[in-house]
């Protein structure tokens, strides 16, 4: 009885805590690069929505691993509703039909009706929030802090979260997750090295700040992750909710280490 009582705080707690790493970095990052308009993962959200929904309708699944699925991704729903507010309060139109297109999106799924408008509707939102991206002023943040390639890393590790919160069991498409999180990490590494490399005036020169120890840790962190990953890979284990967590916060950090060299001066 007990453990009947209890799985379900745990699943909750499981499901809320990335959105709050996801919400508290955001709001670290915007302290850093002066910008609260746009969100630096929400190409994150859009990407795990997407894979959700292949799930969902190219997935043999029951109806109640469905159903788990559908709480657990509930919790996207106030990642949405927050930037909303904050939409609200900045009077940003564009972030304002982003915030909109990511709540409809969470209802479609709800509702399990009509997931093919729900597919639709998280790539017009990608390609909104890519266009917002473009729009951005500074390149270094363009380029490095809104860094699609990163989001969709963190979409891949956010839907196998949410798939193994929910005990579903198609253990097939899990077991790519990981391949495509070693394939987008080593992707982003080569993007982030080439911008530093062959466009170095991005990087605007901060006093006091020495450029090495972030890049450093950036790239450290880089290695940390496709070590576990690479693991899991050879040995052939799934990642584990620990695992995954671990992955997510290192991930949803990059940014922010890079937004370190480009914080208004």
């Amino acid at each position: 009885m007990s453990h009947d009582e209890t799985n379900p705080k745990l699943t909750a707690l499981q499901a809320f805590l990335p959105l709050i790493i996801l919400l508290g970095l955001d709001y670290f990052g915007a302290t850093l690069n002066g910008s609260a308009l746009l969100s630096q993962y929400s190409l994150a959200i859009f990407a795990a929505e997407i894979l959700l929904l292949i799930v969902f309708t190219k997935g043999e699944i029951c109806n109640g691993q469905r159903s788990r699925l559908i709480k657990a991704n509930h919790y996207l729903g106030l990642f949405w509703i927050v930037w909303l507010i904050i939409a609200l309060l900045q009077g940003s139109l564009s972030s304002v039909l982003l915030s909109l297109l990511g709540l409809v999106v969470v209802a479609l799924m709800a509702w399990r009706h009509y997931l093919s408008l729900a597919t639709g509707l998280s790539l017009l939102g990608s390609v909104l929030y890519l266009y917002m991206v473009s729009q951005q002023q500074e390149m270094a943040l363009r380029w490095l802090c809104y860094n699609p390639i990163s989001q969709l890393l963190l979409g891949v590790m956010l839907a196998n979260m949410l798939l193994l919160i929910s005990r579903n069991r198609l253990q097939g498409f899990i077991a790519l997750l990981p391949f495509a999180m070693a394939i987008l990490l080593a992707l982003n590494a080569f993007y982030v090295l080439s911008i530093l490399a062959f466009f170095p005036e991005t990087i605007p020169v901060v006093p006091d700040m020495p450029a090495e120890l972030p890049i450093l840790v950036y790239f450290l962190l880089h290695i940390m992750m496709m070590a576990i990953i690479g693991f899991h890979i050879l040995r052939k284990i799934k990642l584990d909710y620990f695992n995954l967590i671990l992955l997510f916060f290192m991930a949803t950090s990059l940014p922010i280490w890079l937004g370190f060299l480009v914080q208004p001066l």
